[in-house]
């Protein structure tokens, strides 16, 4: 995309992310990452590592820069078997963009130097909570205990998780009598001991959920979207992260004194 702006002879372009800064996205557009102080966006490291996790966050800020930098090298050769030699690399025209707009929220994120052109968007996409309806309204309203939210997100589906997961949350359910649990299941509830004081649904309005107050708190797999709504609505969170960005999200939101990992 970027060489086919520069093709076009569009001078000012804006480089907009789905996530937070990504260490290759900063190294070659001129931010700096100090590896001592800037954790990788994949480890789950704070800006307070150790030597160890030092040592591992610069190798990994390494090995991430080579490999992104071989497929940019890639991409540049096929520019410029198609518009000539003559033709910027990929690498030489990513620091020409005017502004980046990166999805995270600048005051959950670690401290790091930045440059004027980050532009933070995290929750920009987030609809304000309104008042719940139908089954949802009658259950939270009829509740006479606090309400934990339980949701894994839409990727990672709760049915799929195995066996000893599930029957870990059903203990906990079952434990904890004094609350209510609202829990998002995506599957045959019906093969499942659920206790009492569980109301399991295939899709939550989250956001309006955690936006009510009798909510508590909210067991999350800690993806972006879901640190960012919860802290928004003022709620703590008990972290289950499973893959990719999410460890590193459980870490920040423990660093920010906002949760706990378990």
């Amino acid at each position: 995309m970027i060489g086919i702006i520069h093709h076009l002879g569009i001078k000012k372009w804006v480089w907009v992310t789905s996530t937070p800064i990504l260490e290759y996205q900063a190294s070659y557009s001129g931010l700096i990452s100090p590896p001592s102080v800037v954790p990788l966006f994949l480890l789950p490291f704070t800006n307070q590592m150790s030597y160890a996790e030092r040592a591992q966050n610069l190798f990994m800020q390494a090995l991430v820069k080579f490999a992104m930098g071989f497929q940019l090298d890639a991409i540049s050769r096929l520019f410029q078997q198609k518009f000539g030699d003559d033709f910027p690399t990929i690498k030489a025209l990513l620091p020409t963009a005017s502004l980046h707009m990166v999805n995270s929220e600048e005051l959950l994120e670690y401290p790091r130097p930045l440059p004027h052109k980050i532009l933070f968007i995290g929750g920009i996409g987030m609809d304000s909570p309104k008042p719940l309806n139908g089954e949802f309204k009658e259950f939270v309203s009829n509740s006479k205990k606090p309400i934990v939210l339980v949701s894994f997100g839409s990727v990672a589906k709760a049915s799929k998780m195995p066996k000893h997961w599930i029957d870990s949350l059903l203990g906990l359910f079952h434990h904890n009598q004094h609350l209510t649990f609202i829990w998002k299941y995506e599957g045959d509830a019906g093969k499942l001991a659920i206790p009492e004081n569980v109301f399991v649904k295939e899709w939550i309005p989250q956001t309006d959920l955690l936006g009510n107050e009798k909510i508590v708190a909210f067991v999350t797999h800690a993806g972006y979207n879901s640190i960012n709504e919860c802290a928004r609505a003022g709620k703590p969170m008990v972290l289950v992260p499973l893959f990719a960005d999410q460890p590193r999200n459980a870490k920040l939101v423990e660093y920010r004194g906002l949760g706990l990992i378990v």
